[in-house]
């Protein structure tokens, strides 16, 4: 819903519509009323009472004087009335008079009926009035008044002018000596005075306006006594009698800023007044402000549900403010923005909070002649729903509006604080010319609202209360307005610099803003090369391209001619230096450029790899800004330096600081704006520029890779097979059996008719695929000239970036080595297909045909890779039924005649010790090497090598097992020694086998469960059938099993098991055919443990639970 501007919702009054009011128009005259010569807004009861607002203090003054007029309880005789927030004392002692006054036909008047339902009368009381104006009284020729009956008389003493007015001339002879003699009558014939009206059933109202001003010159002419004793006897005198009320106002305006004279005049009469008790009452509150502004200004405004709909989108726009409350938001909707409207009240309380504090401030009608003139100048072109300081704001042919004219006449220097506003104004013009969010000189309403809350000198507003001025339900949001904000900080030459972040302020002396500018404007030529080296400095600070892709991309900053730029194949970025370049369209291209992209030397020598050559270039509209964020940045630093700068207040010294450093960062940002044109070599082989979008989360480089990615300018993923000579690229010459690597990347950087690879890594990982497939052979010639390959294998990058390296197909190719996952079965690059057990040698080296397989060099290559094996145990040979592995004396052999298989699995110490005594190969204790190599080799069907030996028994020599014979020969042997007919002697007693399990629940062991074997035999304990049944009761169920089956030759390790677990805890044990371990809290670690021990003597056995 669209909200109506507030001149479209609320009219003028007639008599201020389209008029320049004087003040005078808004001066209540109680005087001028009297004699009847008032303007119809205060002389026209009925007029006037339209006009009035019945505010509570008011009401509360009315009820005071009209109950005690009528002598009713509630009432107050002495009433003194006070002006310290907005005047309106004038217009109260007004409503007094009127209300005493009052034609018949006014009773029915709402605001009337308001005021005597409120003093709880039907009628006031019938009453005599006497006004004594003392702005009025001259000293030396008195006062003329009016009596009863309209006569006239000119009197030249208070008492007089209070005599006549209430009794005429006979009232006037009682008290005609004194009236002569400039004596004050004494309280007695005061009370005579003011009784006088009692006669005739009437009540006595006195009205008493700015006596202060009259007192203070007696006292200047030395009779200020008798006027002092005036006021003594006639507040003695009302207060001893009934229906008789005083209303005085002792203050005039200005009086508190007045002399000294002034100042104890005021004093001394308000001690006179206050003896007798006063009820003090200020008309006007905040409050109450704004509906008297309300009543006396517009004839119309919405209905009350139209103003909360406005009211509601109001405060509904300042949620965007930050740290608002709900609090806050509940108290200026209910207690402000609704009782104000249409005014803003932040714009009330500025006028009369802050500038009411001002001596030319002329309080309420100063403020009401200030309003509409503003309401005035602010119909049919103010944009607000609120009146505020937009209204102040001048028509675009003019600096600033008559109502802001008027504001600055009321500051201490007008002539000053104008020249201030017409400098800030037109800097806030600039700013919203360039700013697209700003729309309704929310700027210049800034300056204008820190204007207002900048009065009187030295005071300052909160940034959240400003932001209310300035915020309006149109408002989307509050950042851009935020940023100018700040913007209009840093660049006004007026704002007071020393304050904190969240106050705004206005000062009439220069901040150092100005001081900043005024360097700018007188720099040197050495201050202007400054400004240049910075600019290239951040240039060369841009983070050009991302990190990860640095190692890809060469960089070429500050680019001044074809010499700064390497010509060489890879990606090639030239940031052009920051001079303007003119570039009318997409095809246009500068000799500049075309230099670049042609020639590598100032001589003109032409230039190879274009493909690759990337070209960055400043924007002409964008470089002049550039310059002007560095030049600001030297200004800042020069200011820093100078000696100016320790005189600046230590605010002033921190906000140097802080704009070096947040300028400094703008500069990176605007590099980042300056630098958005890029050129490219294309397929056509022409030169065309492309601009790039400002995405600041992208590096140049990554916007330019954006660019060539939609044109299909970029290679970013490459299928290896495409290197190859039918890949489809045209890389190889027809016929050619080899391609330099170079060769290819060079191609890919040079013609224009290939995309180009974001980085040599792309081709690299190509071809290092096609090595590690099969499909190329990678071939390098040393210095020596001596040649190495690769094929079916993964080697480094690296080794691409030889000089010599070059690729060569299968059909030409001849290896001069091999790698092991070619002869290893059962691997991705082997050449042992199908499947198969084994194979021979001339098999294998048949596989090699130059075909699909490339061929070797030389047969040698072969037999050496399969002696590497051999030694390496990858491999197994069989030579005339002897294995080979881990053999160093295969060297020897034939291997032409081998067979080759994979390595036996490693033989086992029960294998040599155990299985070959079994078998009787233990001869008398004694078996030599050989034997037990052919023992297991006929075992397993399977020709085992020698070597194979050494580990088991070397084993079974540290368990003391056996024992070589004789002691002193070394072992273990050295890889080329013969051990076939070493021998060794068993030196272990073989004994019966024990099997050792756990017993279940309830059952001990018997005889029955020990079997025999070979040797001695256990024989259990006999136990008599009582013993047995109390093992059964008494022994627990078991805890850990583990089921054992130990050989003759490990039987007598038992023992050594059985100590170390008894060292681990206290268990119960039940030991015959199996054993348990019993024990209540065995944990995983204690179990952990015990199978640690148990392995040492039977690594086959776990302990487990039951």
């Amino acid at each position: 819903m669209t909200i109506k501007n507030w001149w479209e919702n609320c009219l003028l009054r007639e008599e201020l519509d389209g008029k320049t009011p004087s003040q005078e128009e808004f001066v209540a005259d109680i005087w001028k009323v009297r004699l009847g010569d008032a303007l119809p807004v205060y002389q026209q009861q009925d007029i006037f009472f339209d006009r009035t607002y019945a505010s509570p203090d008011l009401k509360k003054l009315v009820r005071f004087v009209l109950r005690r007029l009528s002598n009713l309880t509630g009432g107050k005789t002495i009433i003194r009335t006070q002006i310290a927030y907005g005047g309106g004392k004038s217009h109260a002692m007004l409503t007094v008079f009127h209300l005493c006054t009052l034609k018949p036909e006014l009773f029915q008047n709402s605001t009337v009926k308001t005021f005597l339902e409120f003093s709880k009368i039907e009628r006031p009381r019938k009453t005599k009035i006497a006004i004594l104006p003392f702005d009025k009284f001259d000293v030396h020729e008195g006062l003329e008044v009016y009596g009863p009956n309209n006569e006239k008389k000119k009197v030249m003493t208070p008492w007089g002018a209070l005599a006549f007015q209430l009794g005429g001339k006979n009232l006037f002879q009682r008290i005609i000596k004194h009236e002569k003699s400039g004596i004050s009558p004494a309280q007695p014939i005061m009370e005579e005075i003011l009784s006088y009206p009692h006669k005739n059933n009437e009540s006595t109202l006195i009205i008493i306006d700015e006596a202060s001003i009259y007192g203070r010159s007696l006292y200047m002419v030395g009779k200020f006594g008798p006027f002092k004793d005036f006021f003594q006897y006639l507040t003695q005198a009302a207060s001893a009698l009934e229906n008789t009320v005083i209303v005085a106002t002792l203050l005039h305006t200005g009086m508190e800023r007045a002399d000294a004279v002034g100042k104890r005049v005021l004093t001394e009469l308000t001690q006179i007044f206050d003896r007798m008790g006063p009820e003090t009452i200020e008309p006007i509150k905040h409050a109450d402000v704004a509906e008297i502004l309300r009543r006396r200004l517009f004839r119309k405004i919405p209905s009350e549900d139209e103003r909360k709909q406005i009211v509601n989108r109001v405060i509904a726009s300042w949620e965007l403010i930050p740290n608002l409350s709900k609090i806050d938001r509940e108290k200026y909707l209910e207690d402000r923005v609704y009782k104000s409207y249409p005014f803003h009240p932040d714009f009330i309380d500025v006028l009369y909070g802050r500038w009411i504090e001002l001596p030319k401030f002329q309080r309420t009608r100063g403020a009401l002649q200030l309003l509409s003139i503003i309401l005035n100048d602010g119909r049919n072109r103010d944009q607000n729903v609120l009146i505020g300081p937009s209204c102040l704001l001048g028509p675009e042919d003019k600096e600033y509006s008559q109502g802001l004219s008027t504001l600055v006449d009321w500051t201490d220097d007008g002539a000053t604080w104008s020249g201030i506003l017409q400098h800030e104004l037109e800097l806030a013009k600039r700013l919203e010319s360039q700013k697209l969010n700003i729309k309704n000189k929310e700027i210049e309403q800034l300056v204008v609202s820190t204007f207002l809350y900048s009065q009187p000198e030295g005071r300052k507003g909160q940034l959240n209360d400003i932001l209310r001025l300035l915020i309006h339900p149109d408002l989307q949001e509050i950042s851009s307005l935020r940023i100018s904000i700040d913007e209009w900080k840093s660049k006004s030459w007026y704002f007071d610099d020393t304050l904190g972040e969240q106050e705004l302020a206005l000062i009439k002396k220069k901040n150092v803003v100005s001081i900043h500018d005024s360097i700018i404007n007188s720099m040197t030529e050495e201050q202007l090369k400054e400004v240049v080296s910075l600019m290239e400095e951040y240039i060369g600070k841009n983070d050009w391209v991302p990190t990860h892709k640095k190692q890809f991309v060469k960089v070429h900053c500050l680019t001044r001619g074809p010499e700064s730029i390497d010509d060489t194949p890879g990606i090639h970025l030239g940031i052009l230096e920051p001079k303007p370049i003119q570039i009318i369209n997409q095809k246009h291209v500068p000799d500049e450029i075309s230099k670049l992209f042609n020639t590598t030397t100032l001589s003109g020598k032409a230039r190879t790899f274009k493909n690759g050559l990337l070209v960055v270039v400043p924007d002409i509209t964008h470089l002049p800004k550039l310059k002007e964020k560095c030049s600001s940045v030297v200004a800042w630093e020069i200011l820093k330096k100078s000696a100016d700068y320790k005189k600046l207040a230590k605010e002033q010294q921190s906000k140097i600081t802080n704009m070096i450093k947040q300028e400094k960062k703008q500069i990176l940002g605007m590099v980042r704006i300056t630098y958005s044109t890029v050129f490219l070599f294309m397929p056509n082989e022409m030169i065309e520029n492309r601009l790039l979008k400002h995405r600041m989360n992208l590096t140049h480089y990554e916007q330019i890779v954006e660019i060539l990615r939609q044109e299909d300018r970029i290679l970013e993923d490459l299928r290896s097979d495409k290197l190859l000579p039918n890949g489809g690229l045209m890389l190889w010459d027809k016929d050619a059996i080899s391609l330099p690597i170079q060769f290819l990347i060079n191609v890919f950087y040079r013609f224009p008719r290939l995309p180009f690879p974001e980085s040599l890594n792309l081709i690299y990982q190509s071809i290092l695929s096609l090595i590690e497939q099969g499909k190329i052979v990678l071939k390098i010639t040393r210095p020596d000239n001596s040649v190495i390959t690769y094929w079916k294998e993964k080697i480094e990058s690296k080794l691409l970036n030889k000089e010599t390296a070059e690729l060569i197909q299968i059909k030409g190719a001849e290896l001069n080595s091999i790698n092991d996952d070619i002869i290893l079965p059962n691997t991705t690059n082997t050449i042992w297909t199908p499947p198969i057990k084994d194979i021979n040698f001339s098999h294998l080296l048949s596989k090699f045909d130059g075909i699909l397989i490339p061929k070797l060099q030389s047969t040698k290559i072969l037999e050496e890779k399969l002696v590497e094996m051999v030694k390496n145990k990858k491999l197994c040979l069989i030579i005339e039924d002897e294995a080979y592995c881990g053999d160093f004396s295969i060297k020897n052999q034939k291997i032409e005649n081998s067979i080759i298989t994979l390595p036996p699995p490693s033989v086992k110490i029960n294998e040599v010790i155990q299985d070959a005594y079994d078998n009787n190969i233990w001869e008398n204790n004694t078996a030599k090497v050989l034997d037990l190599v052919k023992f297991i080799s006929e075992r397993r069907k399977s020709p085992i090598p020698l070597s194979y030996l050494i580990e088991p028994l070397t084993n079974a020599m540290k368990s003391n097992k056996i024992e070589l014979e004789p002691k002193t020969t070394p072992w273990p042997p050295k890889s080329n020694v013969d051990i076939s007919s070493y021998r060794f002697n068993l030196v272990m007693k073989m004994k019966t086998e024990i099997i050792i399990d756990t017993q279940p629940k309830g059952e001990s062991t018997t005889s029955e469960e020990v079997k025999s074997h070979k040797g001695e035999k256990i024989e259990p304990k006999d136990i008599s059938e009582e013993e047995e049944k109390e093992i059964e009761e008494t022994i627990p169920s078991p805890k850990l099993i583990v089921d054992l089956t130990p050989s003759i030759a490990e039987l007598e390790d038992l023992n050594k098991l059985i100590e170390e677990i008894k060292n681990e805890g206290d268990f119960t044990w039940n030991l015959g055919i199996k054993l348990s371990l019993v024990k209540e809290d065995i944990d995983e670690k204690l179990l952990d443990k015990l199978n640690q021990i148990l392995e040492l003597y039977w690594p086959e056995h776990k302990f487990k639970r039951d």
